[in-house]
């Protein structure tokens, strides 16, 4: 038999693509073009399938050893944030996004957007919340759950670390309650607490066995209710109302109804449901992800007239962490100073809020533990400290390492902490340092 019989079928169609592509032919094949075409550069094509939002969405077809990255470009825009590529790596990736129907990183960024806002309207935690994601969910959230709630509970002026409330008689809800996590918290204080959640699987979760053993008043009573409809209670009934990681998600459009009307269904009926001399309301909440979500908040909250509405940033768990909390008060009052820690999301601290409301005289101020007031001051300090080391570098030329130069309103912060820096009592030093970065 021949040599050229016996290449197997694709092996000869590459030989004859060779020969026909020679010079001496003075043509090139198709055959030839295709194989160019597809080269080291392009390489063996499939789809790209991602679970991206609820659903898994195909992308369409891309070099097979692009996909990796591809994911991790995915990913990233899920996040709202850029994909850590540069160079040739990233040239590659636009242009295979150039020949797919995104055509760019910036119109799939779009995309990925839309599916999120897709399945935010359609978001439904009776369905979404089965026996096995109640599970995780518990499991997961056990620890920082509790932490949560207490600092919550705190901003509603309540004492967490002493004593139980319990002869305060005070009747409390717990809106989107979960598994019994926050609301077991709640009840070891001494409070009457009676949760309130959209997931039926949620409530059935054998952790209510835990609220139950409290023994409290109302230990384990809950009801099925969604947020973002008026609240199912009497009016004037309840001295305290708060909430852990739920109401986010009533900032996002419904398929039948606005974000307005989503929140201003919980804000205007909650204000009936409270007694005339209730605690300020505390709803933690992850809002700062989303731009215009506290102002929202806030203008519908002050349009079904509440008194104040802020937004309260605080590291509760004592690292870096920033968790977001709206602190609600039906009085009319001065709005609390903003904490310059804070300035990124234009809110108040902890800290500051406690001060503010011991200095107006407010009937319910904040109750922060001894614990993490004084984790709270030591952040404060190391703030101001960092600061003055940058204007000193600044005035002598020094390197700024990765710091970016203070600018005019950094530097006249500077100056004034400066000039309280050389104050020899610590307590005083620190209290002068603290009115400075409340402004």
């Amino acid at each position: 038999m021949a040599e050229s019989e016996s290449l197997p079928s694709a092996g000869r169609k590459v030989e004859e693509a060779k020969v026909s592509a020679s010079p001496e032919s003075g043509s090139t094949s198709v055959a030839a073009q295709t194989l160019s075409a597809k080269g080291p550069r392009q390489g063996k094509m499939k789809d790209l399938v991602v679970k991206l939002h609820g659903q898994d969405r195909n992308l369409g077809s891309f070099p097979s050893k692009l996909h990796t990255d591809l994911r991790h470009v995915v990913e990233m825009l899920r996040r709202g944030k850029r994909p850590r590529f540069a160079g040739e790596r990233l040239s590659l990736l636009e242009e295979a996004l150039s020949s797919s129907s995104y055509r760019s990183m910036e119109e799939l960024r779009h995309q990925i957007e839309a599916w999120r806002e897709a399945e935010r309207a359609a978001f439904d935690a009776d369905r979404y919340y089965d026996s096995q994601r109640t599970l995780g969910y518990t499991e997961h959230n056990r620890g920082s759950q509790e932490t949560l709630t207490r600092r919550t509970l705190q901003l509603c002026s309540l004492q967490t670390d002493s004593v139980p409330n319990k002869a305060e008689n005070i009747l409390a809800v717990d809106l989107g309650c979960g598994s019994g996590l926050s609301t077991v918290v709640a009840s070891n204080l001494g409070l009457a607490t009676i949760g309130l959640d959209l997931s039926s699987e949620m409530l059935r979760s054998s952790e209510w066995g835990e609220v139950s053993s409290t023994r409290g008043p109302l230990a384990g009573e809950r009801i099925r209710g969604d947020l973002a409809q008026p609240l199912p209670f009497r009016d004037g009934v309840f001295d305290l109302c708060f909430s852990v990681s739920a109401v986010h998600y009533l900032v996002q459009d419904s398929l039948a109804r606005t974000a307005a009307e989503r929140i201003s269904a919980l804000t205007s009926s909650l204000r009936k449901i409270l007694t005339q001399t209730a605690r300020p309301c505390t709803l933690q909440a992850y809002l700062t992800r989303d731009s215009n979500a506290v102002e929202s908040f806030r203008q519908v909250a002050l349009r079904d007239g509440w008194g104040l509405c802020e937004l309260v940033v605080d590291q509760s768990h004592g690292q870096k962490a920033e968790r977001d909390f709206l602190y609600l008060s039906q009085q009319a009052e001065d709005r609390p100073p903003r904490c310059v820690l804070y300035e990124h999301a234009q809110a108040t601290c902890a800290l500051a809020l406690e001060s503010w409301t011991y200095r107006t005289g407010a009937p319910h101020p904040v109750r922060l533990d001894a614990a993490h007031r004084a984790w709270l001051v030591r952040e404060h300090d190391r703030y101001a400290r960092r600061m003055l080391r940058l204007h000193k570098r600044c005035e002598t030329g020094g390197s700024l390492d990765h710091s970016a130069p203070l600018g005019p309103e950094a530097q006249t912060l500077a100056d004034r902490l400066a000039a309280v820096e050389s104050t020899e009592d610590e307590e005083a030093r620190l209290s002068m340092i603290l009115n400075v970065l409340h402004t």
